[in-house]
């Protein structure tokens, strides 16, 4: 006969049982901090891996902006380094042409870039070649314009239009319909300007200032095809035609 099975043989001891029931339960724990232990190295290792593939730091990027700024700053200092320049340098001087006859004349605000004479105004020899270039006259001296006590004496060559006419065409703003209105505009033009010039109205009487003319031989002007004869030695005093 087969033997009965008794319990001791049948069943495990309740000590092992237990010890395998807490290691079953044990497994998913170690297992979890395992990977939780994986997950903090591989968190911490992508962080400096960050920082030297060229991720943005904090520190750098605030110092960016400030030196873009300051590379700003220093151009705005260089152009108005530029503008305080240009404003400094000389922008020539500024004279009046006047322009007319028998006392009526226009204004012509003209601006000399040359050398200044011994009184520091604009020479007289540029103002009556800023007349000719202005209104299209030949005005063509034979000489300096001589200054002195007694006035000023301007020589005329003999291309001058007061010898040759007006010329042709001229310009619309300073026609003429003569050679006697002409001479007449541009003798009183010349002296009009010379005057007021080089005498300050608010420190003396500009007509003060005598001006002489004559031609290239230093003799009174005659004007072709008119009985006028402006006297050498004489201040000039208007254009009488007969």
């Amino acid at each position: 006969m087969i033997a009965p099975i008794t319990p001791e043989r049948s069943e495990r001891p309740k000590a092992i049982v237990e010890k395998e029931e807490t290691m079953k339960n044990l497994v998913p724990v170690f297992c979890a901090g395992a990977l939780l232990f994986s997950l903090a190295a591989c968190v911490g290792g992508e962080t400096p891996t960050g920082s030297a593939s060229g991720s943005p730091d904090p520190g750098t990027s605030a110092q960016e902006p400030a030196g873009s700024q300051s590379s700003a700053g220093s151009s705005s200092q260089q152009a108005d380094g530029s503008a305080g320049g240009s404003q400094a340098q000389p922008q020539g001087t500024e004279y009046t042409l006047y322009i007319g006859m028998d006392g009526t004349f226009q204004e012509y605000p003209m601006t000399y870039e040359g050398e200044l004479d011994e009184q520091g105004l604009v020479p007289a020899e540029a103002m009556i070649a800023g007349m000719a270039e202005l209104t299209g006259w030949n005005l063509d001296l034979a000489d300096e314009i001589t200054s002195g006590p007694g006035g000023m004496t301007v020589s005329f060559a003999d291309t001058c239009s007061i010898f040759t006419g007006p010329p042709d065409p001229q310009k619309e703003e300073f026609h003429v319909y003569d050679a006697g209105e002409l001479a007449a505009t541009i003798l009183d033009s010349i002296q009009h300007t010379l005057q007021y010039n080089f005498v300050d109205p608010e420190k003396g009487e500009p007509s003060s200032l005598d001006i002489y003319y004559c031609d290239a031989a230093g003799e009174s002007i005659t004007i072709p095809g008119l009985d006028v004869t402006i006297p050498m030695d004489t201040p000039y005093s208007g254009l009488a035609m007969a």
